[in-house]
């Protein structure tokens, strides 16, 4: 049993949030857009102890702190059927008088059932404390008043956290860990205990056989006369002969292949203990998950926060392969672009910051609930996005440039060589990193704009293009807008046009001149370079017999072109911010709008 929708109002900065949540769910956003907070609101909700409180700070408030302006915690959890699959006899059984129909659904054979858990802290002014409530909500929203949230009843949904914050240290010496569950777990049959005794004993007393011990018992007869022992003996032990104390000392070592020499994991380098970290998690939740919850149907609730640290890029593929893997719901916040590329477009949940709110955006699947038993047809049409967009979106989006996903404003631009040119020249312009202004610069391949525009539409995602002006490229580009669903004022707003007929490699060169542009190609080559393609190309027209002439502007063109357009883009780029030139004019224009919609 899964969840299929929460509903999170007044924690943090979740003012009011509402996300639709997959068997394979991936929160990504900015810093302090609110992926932990929605983690921890799960925590919140599914605590079977009763012992997780909020605290003031988790109130949302744009005010002081006080009974006017603080408005109680509240998080609901849907747990919804599909068609294909519903509710087992003994969830029905269970949550009799609980569980509700979905009224959009009454023309199945059986309508949908769905369960609603509600949560609320509400801070008390008058003695300084939190009052928690937990109950099930009918149809209309409101409280079942005979039905309890039992410990039996969110067995079925068990949840688990895997925190950012991962110490090997802790999972290894702690008794409460997971690495300590499961050594607890551990137990041995009578003859291998009476083993290890015999075998403890002679350690022992390989150990203890040493005039210096002897010397060490001396010294202690001492605290056999403050206890009032007038018989026994004192005695050492270097080994305890209880096997679940001996396991207290089991730690994982890790050795090199060209070494004898193994080091405790505790030793090694922060990915290593964060892979080890996550295997220990999988190994507790696909060894012990029987025995933690005695509820065969428990289907778990598992929320890791960002598995990628500090490990390297292909490692990080792997691990989300596993965590896939696991039985049960999970929920993943996450800034890996490495991981984003293996994510369902459809999984992925893009949280921003808006004000100090945290706003939440998602694809949706479907753009509407149909009727059952219609034609496959009808259900394929009524896919958001179909099967051409979706491999477009995963093979230029998500493959390619996944980046966009965390950008608070992107570029789209024709080629390499606009995008090498305006990494450089927008910090020389506004004395800011692109990642510090959270900008990426997308080079579409030619004219492919559909593909991204679609995802900018969808998630709600600032976009800015930057074109060239040739007649039918700019019908083609306003095109495309259009076709995804764009408004012809947010078109006009979005889009910057190269002067008219030209592109770019004509901009710069018109813009700073013959001199300047052979100046530059003289210092980035040699002085005789451009001379020597004139006479090159003076002979080629010779030699087919052609009177044209070309101009000095257009053999310019042509050589850049030889040597490679995106090449020259960035050498000219670097010339630029050497001589401190000034820059064209619709670049300046191109900068400052990005600057004006990130503020």
């Amino acid at each position: 049993m899964k969840i299929t929708k929460i509903e999170i109002k007044n924690f943090r900065n979740h003012k009011d949030t509402v996300i639709e949540l997959n068997e394979n769910t991936v929160l990504i956003g900015k810093n302090n857009t609110g992926k932990t907070s929605f983690l921890e609101a799960l925590k919140l909700v599914l605590d079977k102890t009763g012992r997780k409180y909020p605290v003031e700070d988790d109130f949302y408030t744009t005010d002081t702190f006080n009974e006017t302006s603080i408005n109680p915690i509240e998080i609901i959890l849907e747990f919804k059927e599909f068609k294909e699959n519903r509710f087992s006899g003994n969830i029905v059984s269970d949550f009799q008088n609980v569980w509700q129909y979905d009224k959009s659904t009454l023309e199945y054979e059986e309508p949908l059932k769905y369960i609603k858990l509600y949560y609320k802290a509400k801070y008390k002014f008058e003695d300084k404390k939190i009052e928690i409530e937990r109950y099930f909500l009918n149809d209309e929203k409101k409280e079942i008043k005979s039905e309890k949230v039992s410990n039996h009843r969110l067995s079925y949904f068990p949840f688990f956290y895997l925190e950012t914050l991962r110490d090997i240290h802790k999972q290894i010496n702690y008794k409460n860990s997971f690495w300590g569950d499961l050594k607890k777990d551990i137990r041995y049959n009578d003859k291998t205990q009476a083993n290890l005794q015999t075998q403890i004993d002679e350690i022992n007393t390989l150990l203890l056989t040493h005039p210096d011990i002897n010397k060490l018992k001396e010294e202690l007869k001492l605290l056999q006369k403050n206890l009032n022992q007038s018989t026994g003996d004192l005695y050492l032990q270097a080994f305890s002969k209880r096997n679940w104390e001996l396991l207290d000392q089991l730690d994982i070592f890790v050795k090199n292949s060209n070494t004898n020499f193994a080091l405790p994991i505790s030793r090694h380098g922060s990915g290593t203990q964060n892979i080890a970290t996550f295997l220990i998690f999988k190994a507790y939740i696909n060894l012990l998950l029987k025995k933690v919850v005695s509820n065969p149907e428990a289907f778990p609730i598992i929320a890791i926060e960002e598995p990628e640290a500090h490990i390297h890029p292909q490692a990080q593929r792997e691990l989300f392969g596993e965590i896939k893997e696991l039985k049960g719901q999970k929920i993943i916040s996450t800034h890996s672009i490495f991981i984003v590329e293996q994510t369902d477009i459809y999984d992925i949940v893009l949280l921003k910051n808006n004000q100090g709110i945290s706003t939440a955006h998602q694809i949706p699947k479907f753009k509407k609930q149909l009727k059952p038993n219609l034609p496959a047809i009808a259900y394929e049409k009524n896919k958001t996005l179909n099967k051409k967009e979706e491999s477009m979106i995963k093979r230029y989006v998500k493959y390619k440039q996944a980046e966009i996903f965390f950008s608070n404003l992107f570029i789209l631009c024709e080629g390499d060589s606009e995008k090498l040119f305006l990494e450089q020249i927008i910090p020389y312009y506004k004395n800011k990193t692109i990642g510090q202004l959270g900008i990426s610069v997308i080079n579409c391949d030619g004219k492919n704009y559909t593909t991204f525009l679609k995802v900018a539409k969808l998630l709600e995602m600032n976009w800015i293009i930057f074109s060239d002006a040739e007649e039918d490229t700019k019908k083609e580009v306003k095109k495309q807008s259009k076709n995804v669903g764009f408004k012809e004022q947010k078109i006009n707003e979005n889009i910057i046009f190269l002067p008219k007929n030209a592109d770019f490699e004509k901009l710069y060169i018109d813009f700073y001149g013959e001199n300047i542009i052979k100046e530059f190609i003289t210092e980035i080559f040699d002085k005789d370079i451009f001379q020597n393609f004139k006479n090159d190309a003076k002979e080629g027209l010779e030699k087919r017999n052609e009177s044209k002439n070309y101009s000095e502007k257009e053999l310019l063109n042509k050589f850049i072109d030889s040597k490679g357009k995106p090449h020259m883009a960035e050498k000219l780029a670097n010339y630029i911010i050497k001589k401190k030139l000034e820059i064209p004019k619709v670049i300046k224009e191109l900068i400052d709008k990005s600057y004006s919609k990130l503020s």
